[in-house]
C-alpha cells in the first residue's frame, strides 16, 4: 500500500502511543495535529485488516484446492496470521463472520486525494509518460449576432439587450404598486407614470453614474458649485416619487414562502428572464470563456446573502457568470439563492459541478475551452465536460477525489519547478511560482512549455519556462473579473432599502456593458483617426451619449415658472386678446380640460380661449407666466 506523499514522510509509529491533552484540542493547531494523527492511525488499521483479509482468502483458496483433490473436509488447527480467527469461521454464511474488508471497502473510507482510493471509484490511471493531447478546432463564428447599420446609435444597441417592451412593463408595474400603496396611505404628489417617463428616469440614473455625488438631492442643488442640468429635465420631487414607487413585478402573484412554486427572485423575474435571454442571443462567444462568481454589494437582511472575506465586496448576493475571455462580455448568469433542496428534502450536493453544468448546457459540443478556479475544478467534472465536447482548465485542490497522489506541493521546492502526470487528455500538474500551484486541464499539451514573465520581490521581471497550462490559465481566467471591472467603473447602483433594487441596478449595468461591447465590435461603427489608427469607443463616451438619447426631448418640456401679481382693477389695452403662439389654454387647464388656443393675454403672458379671457382676469388668484 502506497501512502500519499504528504503523509509518507511524516509517518511515525510512536504517535500511536501519545497521550493527548484534551484541554488543548480547542486550539486550532492541536486540532489539526489531532486530525492528522487520527487519519494515520486509521490508515494503519485499514492496512492491517486488509492484509489479514487477504491472507485469510489465500489460505481459504488453498484449502478449497486440496478438497478438490480428494483430501475431503479437514479441521485445520493453525490460525491465520497468528490471530484467533480460524479459517472455518470464514466459511460461515453469517455477516458477522465475513471479513470486514469484504463487507466495506475500507480503503475507500479515507479520501487520500486520489491515489489508490481514487482508483476505487473509477478506472483512471495516471502516468508520467507524457504524450501530446488531441484538441478539436473551434469552428463557430464569434461576435455580435445582430448587425446594425452605421446610422444606428447607442440607444439602438442598448435596446438589443434592454428591449423597449421593458419600459411598458416597468411603467405598468410602477403604477399598479403606487395605486396599492396610495390606497393604504394617500399621496397627493403622485401621478401615474408612462413608458416615456420611465425611459427618462433610467437616463437620469445613468447620468448619475457618470457624475457621482454623495446624495441624490445634490443633483438639484441651487448652489452654483453643484448645479446640473437635471432641474430642467425633471423635478426632484418627481424623481423621488418615481424612485419610491418603482417596481418590476407584482409580489401578490408569488406563492408564500415554503410553498410549492415560491420564487425568491420574483421581484426581478421579468427583467432577469428578459436580460438572460438577450445577452445569450445577441453574442456568440469566442473559443475561450470563464466561469466565476460575482458579488452584488448588499448588507441588509436577506436569506441568501453571502459572506466572502477574500472578495473586494465581502457581503452581498452571489451571481455565477460565464464571460468571454476576449472582452468580458457576460453571456450567461445565474443568481445564487442558496443550496437547492431535492425531492427527498436533502440539501444540494455537488454545487460547484452543478453550476458549471448549468452554465455550459447551451454550448455543449462546441469545442470551447472553459476556465474555472479551484472551487469548481475536479477530475470528474473535467471528464464529464470532455464527454460533452468541452475542454476545461483551472487550478485544482489536491484533496479532490480522483486527483493523483503523485502530484503534491512537496514535489516542487524552488521557483520554476514543476511536475506533471497524465491520464488521456486529463493532465494534472504542480508548478512553483511564489508558492506551489496545482492545475488540472484537458486542453493543455503537457509536452510543450511556454515562457512566462514573473515579478521578483524587488520589482524586476524574470522570464522562466512553465507548463503550457500556466500561460493558458493566466490569459483566459480573468473574463469575469474584467466584466466586473467594466461594470463597477460607472455603476448605476444607488443607496436603497430593497435588495431587489440592487439586483436591478446590477442587471442594468450588465446590459450597459454588454451593449457597449456590441457597439465596440460592430463592423459598421469602427472609427479611425486622421492618421488611420483605430479609435476605440470608450465606455464613458457610450454612456454619455446613451443617457442623452434616453432623456431625449424631455428637457424642452420642463420649464421653470415664476409667480407674478397682476393688477386687474381695470382692464387696460394691454390686457386685450392678441395673436400668440399656439399653446394650452390656462383657464381650461384649471378644470383639467386640454384645449389649445392661438390667442392670449400679452400682459399676463398666457394662452386663453376667447371665452376664457373674462373669467381668467376676474380670478384674483395670482397666475404664472412662462419664462
Amino acid at each position: 500500500m502506497n501512502y500519499p506523499i504528504n503523509l509518507h514522510k511524516k509517518m511515525n509509529p510512536s504517535v500511536h502511543n501519545k497521550d493527548f491533552d484534551r484541554r488543548k484540542v480547542h486550539n486550532f493547531r492541536h486540532v489539526t495535529q489531532f486530525v492528522r494523527i487520527s487519519r494515520e492511525m486509521l490508515w494503519n488499521v485499514i492496512t492491517n485488516v486488509n492484509n489479514m483479509a487477504a491472507s485469510a482468502l489465500t489460505v481459504n483458496a488453498d484449502t478449497e484446492s486440496d478438497d478438490e483433490e480428494g483430501a475431503g473436509t479437514q479441521e485445520l488447527d493453525n490460525n491465520i496470521g497468528g490471530s484467533d480467527l480460524e479459517l472455518s469461521e470464514l466459511d460461515s454464511e453469517s455477516d458477522d463472520d465475513i471479513p470486514l474488508a469484504d463487507i466495506i471497502p475500507l480503503a475507500g473510507l479515507v479520501d487520500r486525494g486520489g491515489g489508490d482510493a481514487g482508483h476505487a471509484h473509477n478506472d483512471r490511471r495516471w502516468t508520467a509518460d507524457l504524450k501530446p493531447i488531441r484538441v478539436k478546432d473551434f469552428e463557430d463564428i464569434a461576435g455580435p449576432t445582430t448587425a446594425l447599420d452605421a446610422e444606428k446609435k447607442e440607444l439602438d444597441f442598448f435596446h438589443l439587450i434592454f428591449p423597449e417592451s421593458l419600459y411598458d412593463k416597468l411603467a405598468q408595474q410602477t403604477n399598479t404598486y403606487a395605486a396599492k400603496r396610495i390606497r393604504e396611505k394617500a399621496d397627493s404628489s403622485w401621478q401615474a407614470t408612462s413608458p416615456t417617463e420611465i425611459k427618462t428616469f433610467l437616463g437620469i440614473v445613468i447620468f448619475m453614474s457618470l457624475l457621482d455625488l454623495p446624495t441624490a438631492k445634490m443633483y438639484w442643488s441651487s448652489d452654483w458649485m453643484f448645479q446640473t442640468s437635471l432641474p430642467t429635465i425633471m423635478t426632484r420631487l418627481r424623481f423621488e416619487k418615481l424612485a419610491q414607487y418603482f417596481h418590476l413585478n407584482d409580489s401578490t402573484t408569488n406563492p408564500p414562502k415554503g410553498s410549492d412554486g415560491h420564487d425568491k427572485l420574483h421581484h426581478v423575474r421579468p427583467v432577469l428572464d428578459t436580460i438572460q435571454g438577450t445577452i445569450a442571443s445577441q453574442y456568440t462567444l469566442h473559443q475561450d470563456c470563464a466561469i466565476d462568481e460575482a458579488m452584488i454589494a448588499y448588507k441588509g437582511r436577506l436569506s441568501f446573502k453571502q459572506y466572502m472575506p477574500a472578495k473586494p465586496v465581502k457581503f452581498g448576493i452571489k451571481v455565477w457568470e460565464r464571460a468571454d475571455s476576449t472582452n468580458g462580455y457576460v453571456n450567461k448568469l445565474q443568481i445564487y439563492t442558496g443550496r437547492a433542496g431535492n425531492e427527498q428534502g436533502k440539501r444540494e450536493v455537488g454545487l460547484a459541478a452543478r453550476v458549471v453544468t448549468d452554465l455550459t448546457r447551451d454550448i455543449v459540443g462546441s469545442s470551447r475551452h472553459v476556465y474555472v478556479d479551484n472551487f469548481f475544478s475536479s477530475p470528474q467534472l473535467f471528464s464529464d465536460l470532455l464527454k460533452d465536447g468541452l475542454y476545461a482548465c483551472g487550478t485544482c485542490r489536491i484533496n479532490r477525489k480522483g486527483f493523483p497522489s503523485g502530484i503534491s506541493k512537496e514535489n516542487v521546492k524552488k521557483k520554476g519547478d514543476f511536475t506533471m502526470l497524465q491520464s488521456g487528455n486529463l493532465v494534472a500538474s504542480v508548478w512553483f511560482d511564489n508558492k506551489p500551484v496545482t492545475f488540472l486541464s484537458t486542453n493543455a499539451d503537457p509536452t510543450t512549455l511556454h515562457e512566462v514573465r514573473r515579478k521578483n520581490k524587488d520589482g524586476s521581471e524574470r522570464v522562466q519556462l512553465a507548463p503550457s497550462v500556466v500561460k493558458m490559465y493566466g490569459d483566459n481566467m480573468n473574463a469575469v473579473d474584467r466584466a466586473d471591472q467594466l461594470r463597477m467603473q460607472y455603476t448605476c447602483a444607488r443607496k436603497c432599502y430593497k435588495w431587489w433594487k440592487y439586483v436591478f441596478f446590477f442587471l442594468l449595468d450588465t446590459a450597459l456593458v454588454n451593449s457597449f461591447i456590441l457597439m465596440k465590435e460592430s463592423p459598421s461603427h469602427q472609427r479611425k483617426t486622421r492618421t488611420g489608427r483605430v479609435k476605440h469607443l470608450t465606455q464613458l463616451e457610450f454612456r454619455e451619449r446613451l443617457c442623452k438619447q434616453l432623456i431625449g426631448d424631455t428637457r424642452s418640456v420642463r420649464k421653470r415658472r415664476r409667480v407674478i401679481q397682476h393688477d386687474v382693477a381695470g382692464l387696460s389695452y394691454s390686457h386685450m386678446p392678441v395673436k400668440v403662439k399656439v399653446n394650452r389654454c390656462r383657464q381650461c387647464g384649471k378644470v383639467k380640460i386640454r384645449k389649445e388656443s392661438s390667442f392670449g393675454c400679452r400682459q399676463c403672458g398666457v394662452n386663453l380661449c376667447v371665452l376664457c379671457f373674462e373669467p381668467f382676469h376676474k380670478d384674483l388668484v395670482p397666475v404664472t407666466q412662462e419664462e
